[in-house]
Formats: C-alpha cells, sequence, structure tokens
C-alpha cells in the first residue's frame, strides 16, 4: 500500500507490526463503563486491514480484565471488510474461552444505490 492512494499523511505507531502503515482516525473507538462488570465498546468509521489490530488490541485488553460483559457497538461503522470480521471472530473466541459475554451490535446497513440504467442511442 502506498502512501498516494489516501489524501492524508500515515502514522506509524511503536510496536506496530510489519511496518504497515495505519491511519488511526479512519476508526474512532471509545470505552464506556456503564457499570462495574461491563464495557461498551462503541467503533465508528472504517473497520478494515488497517485498522483492525487497534480493534483488536483494544477488545483483547477487555475481554482479559475481570468483565463480566462486553458490548461491541458497530452501528457507526461505514465499511466493515474480511480483517475486521476477522478482528470481531477472534474476540468472539477470546470471550468464550474466558466465559465473557461479547454482545455485538451490527452495523446499521447502507441502501444499495438503484441499478442505473443503460440509454439506448
Amino acid at each position: 500500500m502506498t502512501a498516494a492512494r489516501f489524501s492524508h499523511p500515515l502514522t506509524m505507531f511503536p510496536g506496530q507490526r510489519g511496518g504497515e502503515p495505519l491511519c488511526p482516525h479512519r476508526l474512532r473507538l471509545s470505552v464506556r463503563r456503564p457499570r462495574p462488570d461491563t464495557a461498551v465498546v462503541t467503533a465508528a468509521g472504517e473497520l478494515s486491514r488497517d485498522t483492525a489490530p487497534r480493534l483488536t488490541e483494544l477488545l483483547t485488553s477487555r475481554l482479559r480484565s475481570a468483565l463480566c460483559r462486553v458490548v461491541l457497538d458497530l452501528s457507526e461503522v461505514d465499511i466493515l471488510d474480511a480483517d475486521g470480521a476477522s478482528a470481531i471472530s477472534l474476540a468472539r473466541l477470546l470471550a468464550r474461552h474466558r466465559g465473557i459475554v461479547l454482545d455485538v451490535v451490527p452495523p446499521v446497513p447502507v441502501a444499495a444505490a438503484p441499478p442505473q440504467r443503460k440509454q439506448d442511442r
């Protein structure tokens, strides 16, 4: 992947695997604790190859804590690719292994554009 693909500067983070550039502002993550045993992780923006490792790191740390329940709110995610889905799948496996309930609020589907007609000439 080259920097020319992006209209913004790329940012590197310490400890990043493989030297791949990450664009952290394409994925916004927040955590709130409505109850002592529950964390709500909200993701907004793009959950893709470049951003999924950030979600994996955050969810892993929460799922290794003393929580009983983690809610992953993806309702504000605009793009979800296979790497994003893999991050969610790994979180589900870790939650099951640790006996933690992981609830996922799915992304809101975007209405498909109507097919364009070819005009006869």
